[in-house]
């Protein structure tokens, strides 16, 4: 039986942030139908489905199909039964897919540690994209997957913010810091291209190489031909990568971001630069919403936070000055916060750099001028802050 989610909205029951009532909708359960799972790809970097569109049937008019939005969802987690849709991309027509990382931050908010293995089954969810038509109907049919490993993801902006897979090369070695002695590996993550290990804490007497899928049929150490050993890495420099080549070390004690391109066979390295929201780096129940150009939205979907336990923070978000936004909980409107209580100019235009009191269904927040933004929430005492994101420069990849 397809399951079907409907939230009613009674005329006048609830105030969304464009201040507009919304008039009560309901979905006719009879005549919609939910999206039909197709084929299923997993692999350890995301997980793709195939289905067959869902019909959503409102006020007796079946709903355009550009309004339906599809994502995948856990719905079982270790045998017991959750419902959490997963961040996905449904820009292929009929295809929707997750990668791990978002998978594994939605298994976190549920309760889950990383590292953690667990089982769990998805099923592709088609909701409304439109706030006043709230629903979502699941497939019948699900992806089970007997053997999920919950990864921690790289942080969130900074220069490495398209390194959003998890890689199957790692980093091994002699290192101190990592309480490895050639037993086991530090995880990489990959732009497609480069894979990264970030912030990685080397002493001048530690060594290391690249390996892949945790073993050494494939590894790369120093240039072909070099015989020092540990061979001391240039900075900054992209070097030929040897492959079995001798072990390799930096010159000084120091936190070091370490890259691989296996295909053209080289390797950078250099120092790490601090990103000053890496420390909020669990899932958060808060999100922002708003319209947002450069993200896509229109007050249909939510920016992710992150939380250090008090603050949240939804990291190097692109503004624009005619922009709006405000922040909500469990992408629903029963908790959100904008502009101070009293504040009647909408949008209000923040004050950067400054703790603010925030209001309950306060007005929309808009920023002073164009660029990229650290968005701050404390719910608990009810205080936002904007800040200018530290503009880390990009490496000449």
């Amino acid at each position: 039986m397809k399951k079907l989610i409907l939230i009613s909205l009674a005329a006048g029951a609830l105030l969304f942030s464009a201040c507009q009532q919304m008039e009560k909708v309901t979905i006719n359960v009879n005549d919609s139908t939910a999206p039909v799972l197709g084929t299923s790809n997993v692999t350890p970097d995301a997980i793709t489905a195939q289905y067959t569109p869902a019909t959503f049937v409102v006020g007796g008019k079946e709903v355009k199909p550009e309004l339906v939005r599809y994502s995948l969802a856990v719905v079982k987690l270790n045998d017991s039964p959750v419902s959490m849709a997963v961040e996905s991309d449904d820009s292929a027509e009929g295809s929707v897919t997750a990668d791990a990382g978002a998978v594994s931050t939605a298994l976190v908010s549920l309760g889950c540690a990383y590292g953690e293995t667990v089982a769990i089954s998805m099923v592709v969810r088609a909701r409304l994209s439109t706030s006043a038509q709230n629903g979502y109907i699941d497939s019948e049919g699900t992806i089970d997957i007997a053997s999920f490993s919950i990864k921690k993801p790289v942080s969130r902006g900074g220069r490495y913010s398209e390194f959003d897979k998890a890689s199957t090369w790692g980093v091994t070695g002699a290192i101190a810091s990592a309480s490895l002695n050639w037993d086991a590996d530090i995880p990489m993550y990959t732009n497609g291209t480069w894979h990264v290990a970030e912030g990685v804490e080397l002493t001048s007497s530690d060594q290391f190489k690249f390996r892949k899928d945790a073993a050494w049929a494939e590894n790369f150490g120093a240039a072909e031909g070099i015989s020092d050993e540990p061979y001391a890495v240039t900075l900054d420099t992209k070097q030929d990568a040897g492959a079995g080549g001798k072990n390799l070390c930096v010159s000084e004690d120091g936190v070091y971001d370490l890259l691989l391109n296996p295909d053209a066979k080289l390797y950078l390295v250099v120092k790490h630069v601090d990103d000053p929201v890496a420390a909020y780096d669990k899932p958060s129940t808060w999100g922002v919403t708003g319209a947002i150009s450069d993200a896509g939205i229109n007050w249909d979907t939510d920016i992710p936070m992150y939380t250090d336990g008090t603050w949240h923070v939804a990291k190097s978000v692109k503004l624009a000055a005619s922009d709006q936004f405000k922040y909500r909980k469990d992408a629903a409107w029963a908790d959100n916060f904008g502009a101070a209580e009293g504040i009647t100019e909408e949008p209000f235009i923040v004050t950067l750099d400054q703790d603010q009191d925030a209001g309950a269904g306060g007005k929309n927040l808009g920023v002073p001028e164009d660029g990229v933004y650290n968005l701050f929430l404390n719910p608990e005492s009810k205080k936002y802050r904007v800040e200018k994101a530290v503009e880390i420069s990009p490496l000449d990849l």
